[in-house]
């Protein structure tokens, strides 16, 4: 946290954390490129919910819960 700052943290747990810009360099960035969080739901580690724009306005959504992740492409297999 100290090294991306407090003001641009959103969301983390024990593995993973969820950043405004992108800022860590060599670790994993969730958020595609194009893409910024619009918004953010996170009711405990590793169970939390994002809705994404790109500059056209296209939302995507992202659902994690504890190593299941549901979006449209993991949706349209069921």
């Amino acid at each position: 946290m100290k090294m991306v700052g407090a003001e641009n943290l959103i969301y983390c747990d024990t593995d993973s954390i969820q950043l405004k810009e992108e800022a860590l360099g060599q670790m994993t960035n969730e958020v595609p490129r194009g893409w910024k969080i619009s918004e953010i739901v996170a009711i405990a580690p590793n169970i939390y919910s994002s809705k994404m724009l790109n500059e056209n306005d296209e939302e995507k959504h992202v659902c994690k819960a504890k190593g299941i992740t549901l979006n449209y492409e993991t949706f349209e297999k069921t």
